[in-house]
């Protein structure tokens, strides 16, 4: 990135920054365009930048150019009818080199069959566009909670029907290799979510609280391409909790999601912030840090928080958002709750649709833009709408 790049995005951040932390209303600063839906779209997610959208349409893993809101690129995706519950999961993320990785997840309800496409998002070459670097297939697993940043893929599974036990699957995409942890007395019901933290730490929630995973000291073992036999080498690795909540699953329901590489801080939460955090310098000697809000930041149970600093709260059958700035600065232990600016948005516009619910949502944490798909329960139709922050 060129020193003027570097710079324009600097003064992006601090631009960003001061609209977050008002605490009047967002509403004057956002531009709202209105841009072609195809009826059968599942799932939306934005490239870091801003620049491109990714949209998962039945059969269909395309990459639009917003700027002129052309596809650029499209790989056709597995469309048997028994793996009718596709997603993006968990968006983007940032793979080794600064290149943009991307799961997708094609679940079987009736065996229990999950399979996962990892796709390196090409936005660079003449040629842009979807790269698979690898395939899991699971023939009688359920795969959750996928996790993927840097060469790390991380998922949790289970045999059906399920048991007491869960197991964890760390692979790294690149060279094949694979380690399995064995999760005794971590049934998959009881596990919320599944994040990475370096390459050395694995965060793992469940109702109890925050669990860290050391998988420094593990065995990787290449993968043969049959999931049944790369399993059974099951390991042990130390866990320790690093927060004890007796709230249950609200307070971890959602993991702030934001492409992230390896080392840099981890934020979880929904209505109450935590951040996990690890020393860059020393992260092969020294434990994560947590560092807790206790302060609510709205009614988010049902709602899905995306960004970090900047997030956005969008609502599971509503059509309004939430606004979160957060304070400046690493030192997490020392944010308090009265430095967090706190705003709601009613999505209630000249020519927006009032009263349609949000069907999928994008959040590019560093140029503010936002994609808005509604669906109309009168029209039964879906509309995109680009949400630029001026």
């Amino acid at each position: 990135m060129s020193s003027s790049e570097i710079k324009r995005h600097v003064l992006r951040s601090i631009h960003l920054d001061e609209i977050w932390r008002d605490s009047g209303s967002m509403a004057p600063h956002l531009i709202f365009r209105k841009r072609p839906c195809k009826i059968n779209l599942v799932e939306i997610c934005l490239v870091p930048g801003g620049k491109w959208l990714i949209e998962l349409v039945e059969g269909e893993l395309s990459l639009i150019d917003l700027a002129t809101h052309k596809c650029v690129g499209s790989v056709l995706v597995p469309v048997e009818d028994s793996l009718y519950d596709s997603r993006l999961f968990p968006g983007t993320t940032l793979l080794s080199g600064d290149e943009v990785g991307i799961v997708v997840r094609f679940h079987q309800g009736t065996r229990r069959k999950d399979i996962l496409h990892i796709y390196r998002v090409d936005t660079r070459s003449s040629d842009p566009g979807f790269h698979l670097i690898t395939e899991v297939s699971s023939p009688i697993h359920t795969l959750s909670d996928v996790a993927l940043v840097g060469n790390i893929l991380a998922c949790l599974y289970q045999e059906w029907p399920w048991k007491s036990w869960t197991r964890l699957v760390v692979r790294d995409i690149y060279s094949q290799t694979q380690a399995t942890v064995f999760l005794e007395g971590y049934p998959l019901t009881t596990l919320f979510a599944v994040q990475i933290l370096s390459e050395r730490w694995v965060v793992v929630v469940d109702d109890d609280g925050v669990n860290v995973i050391d998988i420094s000291n593990l065995n990787w073992i290449p993968c043969t391409g049959d999931f049944l036999k790369d399993i059974q080498p099951v390991q042990h690795a130390p866990i320790s909790q690093i927060h004890e909540h007796n709230n249950g699953w609200r307070d971890f329901r959602f993991a702030i999601s934001s492409p992230r590489s390896l080392r840099l801080p981890l934020f979880l939460g929904s209505s109450r912030l935590f951040i996990i955090d690890v020393d860059a310098k020393s992260h092969a000697q020294t434990s994560p840090t947590l560092s807790t809000i206790t302060k609510v930041l709205g009614p988010v149970d049902m709602g899905t928080k995306s960004g970090t600093r900047r997030s956005v709260t969008h609502y599971q059958g509503r059509s309004d958002l939430l606004f979160s700035a957060g304070p400046k600065g690493d030192n997490f232990d020392q944010w308090k709750e009265e430095d967090f600016v706190i705003s709601l948005l009613d999505l209630d516009y000249p020519g927006f649709p009032i009263g349609d619910e949000i069907h999928s949502f994008a959040y590019d944490e560093f140029s503010g833009r936002m994609c808005i798909v509604l669906a109309s329960s009168r029209a039964r139709t879906l509309e995109l709408y680009v949400v630029d922050v001026q």
